[in-house]
């Protein structure tokens, strides 16, 4: 399917790496104001966040790594 996108890892096509954030579930998350932005328009329910960022920290494995 040509419309669909493909993730390339410049390590795995022998490229340098530029940087590596690391990740901890220690962290909350920081979230570009930009990025709220677009959400503004469609609040969601309190105990419906609570939920989600819960399960969003308990997915989070210590120390990931992405390049």
């Amino acid at each position: 399917d040509s419309g669909r996108k493909r993730v390339k890892f410049a390590d795995s096509m022998g490229l340098t790496l530029t940087s590596v954030k690391h990740f901890s579930s220690q962290e909350e998350p920081q979230i570009p104001t930009k990025v709220l932005s677009r959400y503004k328009s469609f609040p969601p329910q309190q105990d419906v966040l609570g939920d989600l960022c819960q399960n969003f920290r308990s997915s989070l494995d210590t120390d990931r790594l992405v390049a």
